[in-house]
């Protein structure tokens, strides 16, 4: 029998009250509450804060009189010359004006890039590439995505008319590309396996900025430097303010809890791999406030059918199995379950009926909420997750098929 963890299918209609007073933006400032730490990566931003303005001119004023360098502030080198000095002074007053300018940005890799603002046209390769320019807004930017087949009609609906390059992600083919699009610019992750021959692109002129769109963590770096580069910086500040104010009422609604009073778990992804410190699904479970306990230095690890490692962590009270085969498409999911509960049906949570399937084809802020609404129901509601995720459709996915419920699809599932 299939069952839908998340339902209530009147109660996600409404944001709870307790909810929605962490979540509401402030009426009087709809900036994001400063943070000062780099997140928006664009050299110029001297003060680190999320906004490229006046506070940086005066920054850099400060910087320059107390001979500060550019190892102590890299985002301060605003035309990456090697020296702050007044010529940085100049060329962020017209970045503030925000001129037609070559300007330089630090990618996720921490390479320097020079990129003419602002980014009209460019190819989108990977699929959290595109989720995030789907949510600040920058669809009609995007001049072709990676893959022949965005599987997912319904959240990919935009896209379905946009020139495909490549089989996928990590195979993009310069001839495809250049039959299809003079765009010259690629936005991807920072990814080892996503696409893969960037340097056949780097010869032939393009320039690549890889930013941090899948790990949770760093997101929100990621969405306000695409939104300063494409110009839509509105809707990214209020997309990292989604993130910021979700973690945060995450953080304290279990800032109490020992490790030892939090639930313990194991994540798994795509078909059989158990991920580790290193991958985003183990740091996107801890966010939601579980004790991991795959505390291992690796990104993911092959668990074959009777593995006998992975008992090592048969402790686990519950396993999430991250994937993207659930999509915002409603399907029967009882095959893909039988399938991929093979590589922990041993394990006892598996048998205590506590293995969960959680879509990976969602924004990765909604797959942390619903780890939280698994984790701890009776702290967060079990409607929490779906709460939080049909906030998101309709505040940053006006392109989805109008009126779309989050109880349209599955994105958490167990038998």
């Amino acid at each position: 029998m299939n069952n839908k963890i998340i339902t209530a299918a009147v109660a996600v209609l409404i944001i709870i009250a307790a909810v929605a007073a962490v979540l509401m933006t402030n009426n009087d400032d709809d900036r994001i509450e400063k943070n000062y730490e780099g997140r928006l990566q664009i050299l110029g931003n001297a003060n680190n804060d999320d906004y490229l303005d006046n506070d940086d001119v005066e920054a850099l004023k400060k910087i320059i009189s107390e001979s500060g360098t550019v190892k102590q502030h890299p985002l301060a080198d605003a035309n990456n010359d090697g020296e702050i000095d007044d010529d940085d002074v100049e060329f962020v007053k017209r970045m503030i004006n925000r001129e037609k300018m070559d300007i330089f940005v630090m990618d996720g890799r921490s390479e320097v890039k020079s990129i003419s603002y602002p980014v009209s046209s460019f190819i989108s390769i990977g699929t959290d590439t595109l989720s995030s320019v789907f949510a600040v807004g920058g669809m009609e930017k995007v001049a072709a995505v990676a893959g022949k087949n965005l599987s997912d009609k319904v959240f990919y609906s935009a896209y379905q008319n946009t020139p495909k390059i490549g089989s996928s992600a990590s195979n993009i083919k310069l001839e495809d590309t250049t039959s299809v699009t003079n765009a010259n610019v690629i936005i991807t992750t920072p990814h080892k396996s996503t696409f893969s021959n960037q340097p056949a692109f780097d010869a032939a002129g393009y320039t690549t900025i890889r930013l941090p769109l899948t790990d949770t963590m760093e997101i929100a770096s990621g969405v306000l430097t695409l939104g300063y580069l494409i110009q839509e910086e509105d809707k990214s500040h209020k997309l990292a303010k989604f993130y910021d104010d979700t973690l945060d009422y995450i953080a304290k609604k279990t800032s109490d809890m020992s490790n030892n009073e939090k639930v313990k778990i194991i994540c798994i992804m795509g078909s059989d791999s158990a991920c580790g410190m290193q991958d985003t699904r183990y740091k996107a479970s801890i966010l939601a406030g579980a004790n991991n306990i795959l505390k291992e230095n690796f990104g993911t690890k092959n668990i074959e059918d009777g593995s006998e490692w992975i008992n090592n962590y048969n402790s686990a009270q519950k396993i999430f199995h991250i994937t993207t085969s659930m999509t915002y498409m409603d399907s029967d999911l009882s095959a893909l379950y039988k399938k991929l509960v093979t590589c922990v049906i041993q394990m006892d949570a598996t048998i205590d009926g506590q293995y969960y399937l959680i879509s990976g084809s969602i924004a990765p802020i909604v797959r942390v909420a619903y780890m939280a609404t698994l984790l701890y129901p009776d702290i967060f509601g079990s409607d929490f997750g779906d709460e939080i995720h049909q906030e998101y459709i309709d505040d940053f996915l006006e392109g989805l098929h109008a009126g779309y419920k989050v109880t349209d699809g599955h994105f958490v599932y167990k038998q």
